[in-house]
């Protein structure tokens, strides 16, 4: 693209790929081009990986019932004019959707809004508002009431049963990014590993994920600040939680 080689992370050619192969692997270049032609797209005025991301949840508050939550940043042209000021800054150029394709380049997301948009892969199409309380006790600690925290829509998933069968495959499947992690495990888990770039330091290790896969009951989604690669800590540290949660023994990962 331009004067710039896209790679994947780790060495290795796929010369034919679906989705759900795709997301299992983790396959950079395979999403890049993917970001090409939704570039393309854009400049004809449908901007669909932003909108999309949007309608999940990230770029904006997910309504936490408590202070200081992030806005958050999914990059649009317009956001790019209202940003900076000198021309060439201004300009999105064709690279901006294929880094924004794997989640690099200005986005800015946090850890809940993720796990929004997880929950919305798992419940299939409900964008759920997150809180922390559940209801208003008076002095004697009896609720008064319950609070009532309405989902922020609903969308229709077209096909999201592929996206659910790559994110499971990434967790059992030989190859699948965290297969090490969860191939062992008891409870099957859809998930996904990140890893995102920092303009300092190790990279930022993600995961993002829901169990068990197919009855969905919880979203954990993991960010450890230059953990280095998803699977080498965040996965780990949600096979925790999930041991915690489900009240299971710790057993070594294979491998480990």
């Amino acid at each position: 693209m331009g004067n710039v080689v896209f790679h994947n992370v780790e060495a290795g050619i796929n010369a034919s790929l679906n989705l759900q192969q795709a997301l299992s692997i983790s396959c950079d270049t395979w999403f890049y081009r993917l970001g090409a032609q939704f570039y393309w797209r854009q400049v004809a005025g449908h901007p669909e990986i932003q909108r999309w991301a949007r309608l999940l949840g990230l770029g904006h508050p997910t309504g936490l019932d408590i202070p200081g939550e992030s806005h958050g940043i999914v990059p649009t042209p317009a956001w790019l004019k209202r940003t900076f000021r000198k021309a060439w800054q201004r300009i999105w150029y064709e690279g901006y959707s294929v880094n924004l394709s794997i989640g690099q380049g200005y986005l800015a997301i946090t850890p809940l809004q993720l796990a929004v948009a997880y929950s919305a892969l798992a419940n299939g199409g409900t964008v759920v508002r997150p809180h922390v309380g559940k209801a208003i006790l008076d002095e004697a600690n009896r609720p008064l009431w319950k609070l009532r925290f309405r989902p922020r829509r609903q969308l229709h998933l077209v096909d999201v049963g592929t996206i659910r069968a790559g994110l499971y495959s990434a967790a059992h499947d030989s190859g699948g990014t965290s297969a090490a992690i969860f191939g062992n495990f008891p409870i099957p888990v859809a998930g996904k590993t990140g890893t995102a770039q920092v303009p300092s330091g190790s990279d930022d290790s993600w995961y993002a994920s829901w169990a068990p896969a197919y009855n969905p009951r919880v979203v954990v989604v993991v960010l450890i600040e230059h953990g280095g690669f998803g699977a080498e800590a965040a996965a780990p540290a949600a096979r925790e939680i999930y041991s915690a949660f489900f009240h299971l023994r710790q057993r070594p990962a294979s491998g480990n």
